[in-house]
């Protein structure tokens, strides 16, 4: 086995994260109900998450192509 192989496994393989992951489902609800990304946003930055309206959108329509606007 190669010395890359040998350390990697000994690592976890780390799975990319977004912070707004926890709030998927919440964000999805709200969005269907009409509140716009900028509402969106607002609400975020409340429980002091903060993300750029741009990268709610891109992160909804990442978990769901639908979610165009």
């Amino acid at each position: 086995m190669s010395e890359l192989l040998e350390i990697a496994a000994k690592a976890r393989p780390s799975r990319n994260r977004s912070r707004l992951d926890p709030y998927l489902l919440d964000l999805r609800k709200l969005k269907s109900e009409g509140y716009s990304f900028a509402q969106l946003q607002g609400f975020l930055a409340e429980l002091g998450v903060t993300a750029s309206r741009q990268t709610i959108q891109e992160y909804l329509i990442r978990r769901d192509p639908e979610t165009r606007n």
